[in-house]
């Protein structure tokens, strides 16, 4: 299984389709004949493992009542540390 990612993290975009932005495929040529078919330019794909390890590093700790939002420098070693590197995942705009 695959998660599509649309648009970068921190690009400060949303997407005008909201169900565009990630999605999930069971397999690559599955992904690949969605875009297709829609004339959609193909994000970031990852596999779903990625995605789940990302996903409980990203909102562990949310539910306590002092949890702070991590500053744009902590969120870039979450990528790095899960391999999310290249332009797509750099926050500070710098390949």
């Amino acid at each position: 299984m695959f998660i599509s990612w649309s648009l970068p993290p921190g690009s400060g975009k949303t997407s005008a389709i909201p169900e565009l932005t990630i999605l999930a495929f069971r397999s690559k040529d599955h992904l690949d004949r969605w875009l297709s078919r829609r004339g959609v330019a193909e994000g970031y794909v990852m596999p779903m493992q990625t995605c789940w390890e990302l996903a409980q590093r990203w909102y562990a700790g949310r539910i306590d009542h002092d949890w702070q939002r991590p500053g744009q420098a902590r969120i870039q070693q979450l990528f790095d540390k899960l391999g999310l590197k290249g332009a797509f995942w750099n926050l500070g705009g710098k390949t």
